[in-house]
């Protein structure tokens, strides 16, 4: 089963054609496609057919880079959440110029555990959750400071966060969000509320399979408003090195 997922990997063309061609789809049955903040700020009212574009940059800002040419030439906008690991400065100005959100991709609390070595829940008390707090304010200053403005933030779901079954989100309740100055978290439960569809993408492992009941061209014929469609750039973006690399992590994961 091993050696079958590493062929599958090495031989997996690249999906930003079919990408291009959803959004088209979109386009065509009269969808709007735009950023998180866009639709909050001025496209929730029912008169609008609107198809949310949210990424999430977890290790592949080459793949954010190709999406976002795809997304500008059709003359969409979109939101692009970017991890520290993820950052290009020239990429996310780029965005923003064009119009498009670029936000922090929040890590804080799995951060933190990593670094203490933490690998129980048990471990966490509000103590540390409340110094998570203080770390993402700063965290959000510092990125303000380099990459501009920024109204929303989304959680990262890292694999320390599974391990401990604790969210980087808990932080959020461990102190003042004004603090924070932000309209909004992406998985505040009153945001998530008023998306008729949210549908999210996965990995090769999955066999791409659309996530949360329905896929994309279902929610669009039955004209569903708002859709959030939250994809990963690693998921669609497939290329001679990304191939390598992957044979190679595999590999030596094999070896132990």
């Amino acid at each position: 089963m091993k050696q079958l997922l590493i062929w599958k990997k090495l031989t997996q063309p690249t999906r930003l054609e079919e990408y291009y061609q959803l959004l088209e789809f979109a386009r065509d049955h009269g969808y709007m496609l735009t950023s998180l903040i866009d639709w909050y700020r001025h496209y929730r009212s029912k008169e609008h057919k609107v198809l949310i574009l949210r990424h999430d940059v977890d290790v592949d800002p080459v793949g954010a880079a190709k999406m976002y040419a795809l997304e500008k030439a059709l003359g969409a906008r979109a939101t692009y959440y970017f991890r520290w690991r993820t950052i290009d400065t020239n990429l996310m100005h780029k965005m923003r110029q064009d119009g498009f959100e670029v936000a922090l991709h929040y890590e804080t609390l799995a951060t933190y555990c990593k670094k203490q070595r933490i690998r129980k829940a048990a471990a966490i008390d509000a103590p540390i959750l409340r110094q998570c707090f203080s770390k993402l304010v700063d965290e959000i200053k510092i990125f303000r400071q380099r990459f501009g403005e920024m109204s929303t933030i989304a959680r990262h779901g890292d694999k320390r966060n599974r391990l401990l079954g604790i969210p980087n989100w808990v932080i959020l309740s461990h102190g003042d969000r004004n603090l924070l100055g932000i309209e909004f978290e992406a998985y505040d439960p009153e945001i998530q509320q008023q998306f008729e569809a949210y549908i999210s993408d996965s990995s090769i492992t999955k066999g791409f399979a659309w996530q949360y009941g329905t896929t994309p061209e279902e929610a669009i014929k039955n004209d569903l408003s708002p859709i959030c469609l939250l994809t990963h750039p690693e998921h669609w973006n497939f290329s001679l090195e990304k191939k390598l690399k992957s044979f190679v992590v595999d590999f030596c994961e094999r070896l132990g």
